[in-house]
């Protein structure tokens, strides 16, 4: 027996083209458009992240408040940075901060 995907929302699959990925669910091998109207994924892209390093965010990243708001289960990104209660978050596991001064 298999685990079965619920919820699929706010990714970034990087390197992948729209109209030749398969994702794999439980009844088979789905197109994109296939995906998306199982109602997996309708917040998600395929784009470059912009990363800095291996997974920090750059300025320009699409993943910048694209992702999901977990505040009710954490506040803090992978380094201790607090995430916002009110907003989006960044995805991923590091919460962009701006140094700019």
């Amino acid at each position: 027996s298999g685990s079965q995907i619920d919820t699929c929302d706010y990714n970034i699959y990087y390197g992948l083209n729209k109209n030749n990925m398969a994702m794999r669910s439980n009844t088979g091998f789905k197109t994109w458009q296939q995906w998306l109207s199982l109602g997996y994924d309708a917040n998600s892209d395929t784009a470059n992240p912009d990363l800095i390093n291996l997974y920090e965010l750059k300025n320009t990243s699409i993943a910048i408040d694209n992702g999901f708001n977990f505040s009710n289960l954490f506040d803090k990104d992978k380094r201790g940075i607090p995430r916002s209660v009110a907003v989006l978050w960044d995805i991923g596991a590091y919460e962009y901060v701006n140094c700019s001064i």
